[in-house]
């Protein structure tokens, strides 16, 4: 469960209160928190993949 909220509430969260802070509409933030979400998602992912590499060759 922790890792849940670590990688999808907390970015979808610190997207929205970030854009929302600087004035822009709900909708707005909505959208920047789901990509904040995304490109953490991918990150892991690609780190994970270095990662992987590294081991086996």
């Amino acid at each position: 469960m922790k890792k849940i909220i670590l990688q999808f509430v907390i970015p979808f969260i610190a997207g929205c209160a970030v854009v929302m802070a600087f004035g822009y509409p709900l909708g707005q933030a909505l959208v920047t928190g789901i990509c904040a979400m995304t490109g953490m998602y991918i990150g892991q992912y690609l780190s994970k993949r270095r990662a992987a590499k590294k081991i086996n060759g």
